[in-house]
């Protein structure tokens, strides 16, 4: 006679989850144990250690046909987190415990010996469940911390399968999540002081301008001249993240698998500084189960690429469909894969391969070839979409004196000019939609988004068809100018303002004619 068990769980399809309906049917006859419905090969596994653990914790595994299906079997299922609800459905299909109570769900990987172990993506299931009206979740222990911020739906943890047993039949009622305490972001140590940077003055103002107005940054210096410095603080001079950005970059951590490294949980933007042997694979997200990529781990906040021209020219190529819309799209079948990615890019390099064509002393030992082949591993069209470039030589020895000296706390000054930019942007998004920052607004008409007059467009026009400059250029040129507007508290942009949103480009001209 057969016997059926159905549990519903939970499954990640990206940063998202999705609900999976388990149903175990037992069968008289020859001892087997399939899983149907498109699963991987995590899944697949899941046989042998459901099998063991049963055993090994003292319960009998039913003899004869087990089959296991995954509703709906259009869509791919793995990783590790089956287990649980596995488990528990062939224990009550054959009688060894009572049916599990309606609107309870379950994931979690299970060891040999019964432990419940941490799986991937718990946050973004969690929320799922709440959607599906889950009113009861059982999850591993370790999963909690990650899944706190969940509200309306009761989340049971535990350690062992023999405890998940003890909280079904009501003997226990599992250990609840603790709310996560606010962390104080403007603590000095979660705060870096922007005036400990000396002498680059240029690479300050444009560091400014990047955080208020959400532009991309190339830093073009010698070695030691404070790029990776400058670069580690703009983190802290962008305001800190609303609740929903949090919860949306801890889903992001979540799915790549490191909860324990979000950032968000302290309000702090993400930064992350890829090596530049990271593939394209790393960078952009993918794997046989696809997981988040550098550019996904940096959203709301910054991707820092040191030594930009010593990434691999695709992976830099990469760059460029998120820096426009904001998102890492992968083709699989039947569902693409969408990840956010909208983090502001800063990158650094080296002039010339020996570093020292902007250097008197010692000269530049590089050969014309040798710098074209060193500025030609950055495409044009990607350096089209960097707003800002800057120029950085080594530091004089005045400035590096006062490296050493305790600097005056002048940074708050900037926090307030970028505070009070982002406020004027969120005053000029129209109501009901997410503020769009001067960097990443797309509208047309441009100039009257920007709030820009035609004699000061026009003037900009004149000045980009001089430099030669694509219309991507000039266009950032003019979000450039609209941001440097609003950090001086004007409503209208000038051609002061566009005078100096050129001289960040120039550095981009002059990069162009290093090579012969």
């Amino acid at each position: 006679m057969s016997r059926f068990c159905r549990i519903q769980t939970f499954a990640l399809h990206g940063i998202d989850g999705f609900p999976v309906m388990l149903e175990v049917s037992l069968h008289a006859g020859l001892p087997s144990f399939d899983i149907v419905g498109w699963v991987g090969s995590a899944v697949r596994e899941s046989r042998e250690r459901v099998r063991a653990c049963i055993r090994n914790t003292g319960h009998p595994f039913p003899v004869g046909r087990i089959v296991a299906n995954l509703a709906p079997a259009d869509l791919r299922k793995d990783g590790t987190g089956f287990d649980l609800p596995l488990a528990l459905a062939i224990l009550s299909a054959s009688g060894e415990i009572g049916a599990m109570p309606d609107g309870w769900a379950a994931f979690g990987e299970l060891s040999l010996m019964g432990a419940l172990l941490p799986v991937r993506g718990a946050l973004s299931m969690a929320l799922a469940a709440r959607d599906a009206g889950t009113r009861a979740l059982l999850v591993p222990m370790d999963n909690l911390a990650e899944i706190a911020r969940v509200d309306g739906l009761r989340i049971a943890g535990a350690h062992h399968l023999d405890q998940v047993v003890s909280i079904l039949a009501g003997k226990e009622p599992g250990c609840e999540p603790a709310r996560e305490r606010e962390t104080d972001r403007d603590s000095p140590s979660t705060r870096v002081d922007a005036a400990s940077i000396r002498g680059q003055p240029m690479a300050c103002r444009a560091l400014e301008i990047a955080a208020a107005g959400h532009h991309a940054l190339l830093m073009v210096g010698s070695p030691g001249s404070g790029k990776t410095s400058l670069a580690r603080i703009l983190p802290s001079l962008l305001p800190p993240l609303e609740e929903w950005e949090r919860l949306e970059v801890a889903r992001i951590h979540g799915a790549a698998g490191m909860p324990d490294r979000d950032p968000a949980a302290g309000g702090l933007p993400p930064f992350r500084a890829p090596h530049h042997t990271c593939t394209l694979a790393a960078m952009a997200g993918g794997g046989a189960s696809p997981r988040p990529g550098e550019m996904s781990l940096a959203h709301r906040g910054v991707l820092f690429l040191d030594e930009m021209t010593e990434f691999a020219p695709q992976v830099l190529d990469a760059l460029r469909t998120p820096l426009e819309e904001g998102e890492v799209r992968l083709s699989r079948f039947p569902a693409p894969y969408r990840f956010p990615a909208d983090f502001l890019l800063v990158g650094a390099a080296n002039p010339c391969h020996c570093g020292l064509l902007y250097e008197e002393h010692p000269p530049c030992r590089c050969t014309p070839e040798q710098r074209d082949r060193h500025w030609r591993r950055l495409s044009g069209p990607l350096l089209d979409r960097v707003d800002l470039f800057v120029e950085m030589r080594r530091l004089s020895g005045e400035d590096l004196a006062l490296t050493l000296e305790r600097p005056d706390p002048v940074s708050q000054d900037t926090m307030r000019r970028i505070r009070n930019a982002r406020e004027r942007q969120k005053a000029r998004t129209p109501s009901g939609i997410q503020p769009a920052w001067n960097g990443r607004i797309r509208e047309s008409p441009l100039a009257d988004r920007l709030v820009i007059p035609k004699s000061v467009y026009r003037h900009a026009a004149d000045c980009a068809d001089a430099l030669h400059l694509s219309v991507r250029s000039y266009q950032k040129t003019l979000r450039v100018a609209r941001t440097l507007a609003d950090l001086d508290g004007t409503d209208s942009v000038a051609r002061s303002h566009v005078a100096e949103a050129i001289q960040y480009r120039l550095v981009r001209e002059r990069a162009g004619e290093m090579s012969p």
